[in-house]
Parts: C-alpha cells; sequence; structure tokens
C-alpha cells in the first residue's frame, strides 16, 4: 500500500488480490459460526442458524443493515427460547 503504483504487480497477481477481502471475511465468520471441538467435530450452534437466515434475507433484500438486524433477532430469539 505505501509504494502503490510505483511496483507493477502481473495480471494475474491483481486478479488474485480482488478475492483477499472475500477470504478474510469468510476466515473470520466461518468458525465463528460453526464451531469445532476437538474429538466430536463440528458442533451445532444457534449462531449458524442465524447466519443461514441472515444469507437469506441478504439474498432477498440486499440490505446490510436489515441482514444484522435480523441476524441478531433470530440469534437473540433462539438463545431466549432455549432457555
Amino acid at each position: 500500500m505505501l509504494f502503490g503504483d510505483y511496483i507493477p504487480l502481473p495480471d494475474g497477481v491483481r486478479r488474485a488480490l480482488r478475492y483477499a477481502p472475500a477470504a478474510a471475511l469468510t476466515a473470520i465468520v466461518v468458525p465463528d459460526l460453526l464451531p469445532w471441538k476437538a474429538g466430536l467435530g463440528p458442533v451445532f450452534d444457534y449462531k449458524l442458524v442465524a447466519g443461514v437466515v441472515a444469507i437469506l434475507v441478504f439474498l432477498r433484500t440486499r440490505s446490510a443493515v436489515l441482514v444484522i438486524v435480523v441476524g441478531m433477532v433470530v440469534w437473540w430469539g433462539l438463545r431466549w427460547l432455549a432457555g
């Protein structure tokens, strides 16, 4: 970032760098939605259900704010129902 356009990058590297933000976000979100316990494998959590609902809301509305609100309401509701 410091050198910006002073260091030329090959087109293949530039194309690959377009996917870096999506890869970083995936690496942060997926382990939180699908926790893994040693010896047990993936463990079901309410975050996964809330995440799937949030994805469906995004695909329908394309509203980032609505995704956050619906995802949190679903997660809080499921935690409240589980008691």
